[in-house]
């Protein structure tokens, strides 16, 4: 065999590989950004988001014409939440849900006006969230305790309620937002399911 061609064929290979490996750590580097900003995007959708919690408007009862308690009912506290961290998972924090139920009670015509007054005081507290694991779907159950006493001492409504919702694959790709939706999704199931036992009772009262 020619001196001269077995070099240049040793130098071609030595080059081919050369230009593989670069390739494959080019590959390892993409995909090294990919799973970074995947962890980040992660960490960011883990927080629920308080408009996402309230139900929509067309099922949300409204009160009724000549009650009481229209534009008489305050929040006096919110306990139970907890925030949302990478390492614990999607929670609700007391602000958040506040934030939400005020939102569902102003369209629905109960929020007073004046956050220091009203013949209706609402006390809050979230009794547990569940925080599933791992999966293509996932499904969250809510309970939270609701009790609301008028202005003489009254008890006008003293429950838990408990919602649960779930989301899947098709809801979204990323499992931390798929979390987000289900935990959004049952606190907003939640708060309907309040809003309904709170007409109820105030509809009941002279």
């Amino acid at each position: 065999m020619d001196p001269t061609f077995a070099t240049e064929t040793r130098h071609s290979i030595s080059a081919a590989n050369a230009s593989r490996g670069n390739a494959d750590l080019a590959g390892l580097v993409a995909i090294s950004r990919v799973v970074i900003v995947a962890l980040l995007a992660t960490g960011c959708t883990f927080a629920p988001r308080p408009g996402a919690m309230v139900p929509s408007p067309e099922r949300i009862p409204r009160a009724v014409a000549g009650d009481r308690y229209a534009g008489r009912v305050r929040i006096d506290g919110v306990d139970g939440g907890a925030e949302s961290s990478p390492c614990s998972g999607p929670n609700v924090s007391n602000n958040q849900f506040r934030t939400a139920l005020e939102g569902a009670l102003r369209e629905s015509g109960y929020l007073s006006t004046d956050s220091t007054r009203g013949s209706a005081a609402l006390r809050i507290r979230i009794v547990s969230l569940e925080n599933p694991g791992f999966g293509f779907t996932y499904s969250v159950g809510s309970v939270v305790h609701y009790s609301v006493i008028d202005s003489a001492g009254a008890v006008l409504l003293d429950t838990d309620v408990l919602a649960r919702a779930q989301k899947s694959f098709r809801d979204a790709f990323v499992g931390a937002q798929r979390r987000r939706l289900a935990n959004e999704a049952s606190i907003r199931a939640n708060i309907e399911a309040f809003l309904l036992q709170l007409r109820a009772a105030l509809e009941r009262r002279p």
